[in-house]
């Protein structure tokens, strides 16, 4: 062990498992006021002084829909089925890849996949990421937590 020391010995177990699992990478989905921002700041951390890696290798990806309107022009379009209208919404992640490559990730409950108004966003999110070289996933909100899709 190197010099890295958890910031308090009294973390619950799961974000001890966040923060020292490296063998893949990890997605952290929990509700306001629950540590997520801790949590990744500690992994980093943990990552730099523990594992010893490069700073260039780590990518970190955070987000708040509040944080995020208004501040983007990345947006997508859509009609809405029920009120006929065109709406705009900003997805859930916009990841750009090692390979210069961007995707389109939304993450969905899984009682929402068939929604028609998430179905319209999926078809107008497909049609963009399609005309731009980009994927686009919807993950359902199971497997997001259980770290199935990465």
């Amino acid at each position: 062990m190197n010099n890295y020391n958890l910031p308090s010995p009294n973390l619950e177990p799961s974000k001890i498992e966040a923060i020292t699992t490296t063998e893949s990478p990890l997605l952290i989905l929990a509700g306001p006021g629950s540590g997520k921002t801790l949590t990744i700041v500690e992994r980093v951390l943990y990552l730099l002084v523990e594992k010893l890696v490069a700073s260039s290798e780590i990518l970190v990806a955070t987000f708040t829909g509040m944080l995020i309107h208004g501040q983007s022009d990345f947006m997508i379009s859509y009609i809405d089925p029920e009120s006929h209208t065109l709406r705009h919404y900003f997805p859930d992640f916009l990841i750009k890849k090692k390979d210069g490559s961007y995707s389109i990730v939304e993450i969905k409950g899984d009682n929402r996949l068939d929604d028609p108004v998430v179905s319209a966003k999926k078809e107008y999110a497909r049609s963009l990421a399609m005309l731009n070289n980009m994927t686009y996933d919807v993950v359902p909100g199971s497997e997001a937590l259980r770290g199935y899709w990465a």
